[in-house]
């Protein structure tokens, strides 16, 4: 199933055979290659840490960006929890295209319980530099918004970030004070004065009004 989703000598999904009125679109073929991956993250221990890593490249290149990605994300997760010993290699691999990622709504919270749950795996993160850290804000600052976001992301975004910076090593923390002021400032501040300074709607003149006979 890897080989199929990312190796494009393979030619799929061209050549399956499939008459031409129920011919698969190469997102319609992720769509349905993807989920029986997913749903091999409680078999870890019948993978190789090859495989392992592979399933995970897949998930991360091709679930993230289909227009239901909340599963693939839940199950990155899953795999985080059971495959921790390749998840320490992977993580700066995934935190980097996670950072790619839109924020969108649909993926704000399976992201958001995604890092929840790494900072109860010191383990797998014990080998982070401040890069990697870096990534993490960065990902989470933009969930802060409370214009486009609901009080439960909101405040998940917060506590994870609180999370976050209380793991980091001491030493980095003075280093991304400013970048979560500046982020914080961003996603914050600046929308609720952008809101205060739209002008409210004309109140209708009264004169205008039609009147009823």
């Amino acid at each position: 199933l890897c080989s199929m989703l990312s190796d494009r000598s393979l030619n799929f999904p061209d050549c399956l055979r499939v008459p031409a009125p129920h011919k698969l679109s190469l997102s319609e073929f992720q769509s349905a290659a993807l989920p029986p991956l997913a749903a091999l993250a409680p078999y870890h221990a019948w993978l190789e840490p090859h495989t392992q890593q592979r399933i995970v490249r897949c998930l991360l290149k091709f679930g993230m960006v289909l227009r239901t990605p909340q599963p693939y994300m839940s199950a990155l997760t899953v795999f985080t929890l059971e495959t921790r010993e390749t998840m320490v290699k992977m993580l700066p691999e995934v935190l980097l295209d996670l950072s790619k990622i839109s924020d969108t709504k649909l993926i704000a919270a399976p992201m958001l319980e995604f890092l929840s749950t790494l900072t109860r795996l010191p383990r797998v993160f014990s080998s982070f530099v401040e890069d990697q850290y870096m990534s993490v804000f960065a990902i989470l600052l933009p969930y802060t918004n409370p214009s486009r976001y609901n009080h439960y992301v909101v405040s998940l975004a917060h506590h994870v970030i609180a999370a976050w910076f209380l793991k980091c090593r001491p030493c980095y923390r003075r280093n991304f004070v400013r970048f979560i002021i500046h982020g914080l400032h961003n996603y914050i501040i600046l929308p609720f004065e952008e809101r205060l300074q739209r002008p409210a709607p004309a109140n209708e003149d009264s004169s205008n009004r039609q009147r009823s006979s």
